[in-house]
Parts: C-alpha cells; structure tokens; sequence
C-alpha cells in the first residue's frame, strides 16, 4: 500500500479514535518552509519544501506533536528521524511515526522512544498532561539550583547550574531601579 492509503485506513482513524478533532486539532500536509532559493545566473527556483504529514495541536496555536508515516514497505520507525528533525525546528515535544502497523513514539523532552498499538495513541489530554507534568517538575528544579545576577543592561539573568555547566534559562526586562 502507498503512504496515502496507509494514512487514510490507519493512521488518521487511530488518531481520530484516541480523541483528536479533525478539524480542529490535525494539520495534514503541514508545509512549514518554502523551500531553498536556488540561483543560477540570473534563474532562480525554489526548492522542495518542507511538510509533516500530521501536525497535532492541543489548541489553536499550540502544537503537540508530529506525525510522520511511511508506506509499509518501510519499518514501523522509519520515518521517526525525519520527524524529529521537523519537530526540532517547529519546537514541537512529541514525534510519532508509523507504518500502519504500530507506532514509534519519540519523546523530544526526555529522549525515551516506546513502540504503541495503533489503539493506544494517546489523546490530547492525556498527551497535554504528559507534557504539563514535565514542565512542573523542570520548574521545581529550576527553583531549587538558580542564581539571579543583574548584568549591566538591566535584565535579570536566572542561570542554572547542570553538571557543571552554564544554561542561561530565562532573560527578561526590568525596569532600572531608582
């Protein structure tokens, strides 16, 4: 079968069952570039562009995961490389591919991967709480290992200390005090 009839007999009803609207949650044929320009001389053509075969948004402008599918002539995760590439440029948590048969679930926030059942893809709520609670428990930790310094552009800088490096993770502008 051809990647089209892979996504219209499975993976469309599989994400539809798990409680995904769509019309409001799912992008298909996700263009997100125009494609390379390419000069020669004086022509000039644009490149192939750049689309996911799925995107899922919890809400209107933010999006949860990618989905990325293969004919099934492929194995189940072969598409899950070219999904994380496109989820790291849309800054996107979760990447999903598959064959029809299964999927390969990439988490881009702990970097664990686990095969699914076609009928286990998570919901958007449940994938919303996965993603929440990551967020809680980074923020604990940021709250428990910060230092505050204030450069001299009057930003505060919050840095955090990892294994002995410096992230900087947060910046923001406040007024000078008087």
């Amino acid at each position: 079968m051809s990647e089209e009839d892979i996504k219209a007999r499975y993976i469309t009803p599989a994400i539809t069952s798990a409680g995904w609207d769509i019309h409001k949650q799912i992008r298909l044929e996700y263009a997100f570039t125009v494609g390379r320009i390419i000069l020669r001389g004086n022509i000039t053509a644009r490149g192939k562009q750049k689309r996911t075969d799925y995107v899922l948004f919890y809400k209107i402008n933010f999006p949860l995961a990618i989905v990325e599918a293969k004919d099934n002539n492929h194995a189940v995760g072969a598409g899950l490389q070219q999904g994380i590439e496109y989820a790291k440029a849309l800054d996107i948590p979760y990447v999903y591919a598959s064959t029809g048969d299964a999927f390969v679930e990439q988490n881009l926030i702990t970097g664990e991967v686990k095969e699914l059942k076609l009928e286990e893809f998570p919901s958007p709520e449940v994938l919303y709480q996965r993603y929440l609670l990551f967020i809680i428990r980074y923020e604990y930790f940021l709250l428990m290992n910060y230092n505050i310094y204030r450069n001299n552009y009057e930003n505060i800088v919050i840095y955090c200390c990892i294994y002995d490096k410096i992230k900087i993770v947060k910046m923001r502008n406040i007024p000078p005090i008087i």
